[in-house]
């Protein structure tokens, strides 16, 4: 899989996450339901005074809007490498139905927060693989990729674990995905309030009630977009500042540090890019 990140309208992405620095990230957030299967070192993940070790070869499932501290430990020269898939909401409200159709092997949970999978057989990497050659050749049509990611539910489901339909998402939940849709976007409050159908003294008002603003939302969705591209594509850092809205690669560098504790190339140790 190349060094990108690949998506499709309405179902889903995956990407392939490289990292050579070792650090602790805090307040990650997870954006969307996921699967990530580790291939090289562990990742350690830490909420709410517990911690999870997920070691290669072994997969979890994150439920969305949660928030963890996470450290990426290097595997050796390979540093360290994952493999991760993500559904759209809406595709996981459309297939609650058609996997509930049929009963599973074991007794399925929904997923709260994250749920270890273990080690991966062959044919579920196999099956991973079908989805994303599903998602990234345009010319297979969109109900057989959607069919293939479909699959990776299913074999969730047999592992016993499913997402819950994104029923219940807050305001401030909404816009953190409107926002990750178009990071670099100069987004106003008078843009953003149009799109949730009302006032710009509604929005800040709702805004306020769960601790937010659009500004400090905005800042944050940037900041965890260009991690995102800084770990999945190749990408130079002036090319990851201004997908994220900077003009200014070097205040970009400032904000990152600001906001993680280290520099954007930190996170690719020695393989330094041309800017």
């Amino acid at each position: 899989m190349s060094r990108q990140i690949i998506s499709r309208a309405g179902l889903g992405f995956a990407a392939q996450i490289e990292q050579y620095g070792e650090m602790e990230m805090l307040r990650v957030c997870i954006d969307q339901p996921s699967l990530l299967m580790v291939r090289s070192g562990c990742k350690v993940l830490r909420w709410q005074q517990r911690e999870q070790i997920i070691e290669a070869g072994q997969a979890v499932v994150f439920a969305p809007g949660l928030v963890f501290d996470v450290t990426n430990r290097r595997g050796g020269t390979d540093g360290y490498r994952a493999t991760s898939l993500g559904w759209d909401n809406a595709m996981i409200s459309a297939a609650a139905a058609l996997l509930h159709s049929d009963e599973p092997r074991r007794p399925v949970q929904t997923v709260q927060t994250l749920q270890p999978l273990g080690a991966i057989s062959a044919d579920f990497y196999a099956s991973y693989l079908h989805a994303v050659a599903g998602l990234a050749n345009p010319s297979v049509p969109q109900p057989v990729a959607r069919q293939r990611m479909l699959e990776m539910l299913w074999w969730l489901a047999d592992a016993g674990v499913q997402f819950s339909p994104d029923t219940r998402s807050s305001l401030g939940q909404r816009l953190r995905q409107l926002l990750v849709s178009d990071p670099g976007r100069p987004w106003s409050a008078a843009e953003v309030a149009r799109h949730f159908a009302t006032s710009e003294a509604t929005l800040r008002r709702r805004l306020a009630q769960e601790q937010l603003t659009l500004s400090s939302l905005l800042h944050e969705v940037r900041m965890a977009s260009a991690l995102t591209l800084l770990q999945c594509t190749s990408q130079s850092v002036t090319q990851i500042a201004q997908t994220v809205g900077y003009d200014s690669a070097s205040r970009f560098a400032i904000r990152f540090r600001q906001r993680y504790g280290f520099a954007p190339t930190g996170i690719r140790g020695h393989q330094r890019e041309a800017a």
